[in-house]
């Protein structure tokens, strides 16, 4: 899955204010339907972010795969 994984990226919109802060922060769940859009079927317990998007921008998911199997993605978070 890693591999078929690559290096995708994932956009997510969500409602932002004009300084580019987002309301709320983007959640493991929405990573898992954008992944399950994509055909990657990943439990949202298995994803987590090095730091969490709260504004619009660029930001790695960490997904935890198999006991030996990590991969990093990037999520680009963008204003709807």
């Amino acid at each position: 899955m890693a591999a078929k994984l690559g290096e995708m990226t994932i956009e997510i919109g969500t409602k932002a204010g004009e300084s580019g802060k987002i309301f709320g922060a983007v959640t493991a769940v929405q990573i898992s339907d954008a992944l399950k859009a994509k055909g990657f079927d990943v439990d949202r317990k298995k994803i987590s972010f090095k730091e969490q998007p709260k504004q619009l921008g660029t930001y790695t998911a960490h997904l935890d795969l198999h006991k030996e199997v990590k991969h990093d993605i990037t999520v680009n978070v963008v204003a709807e």
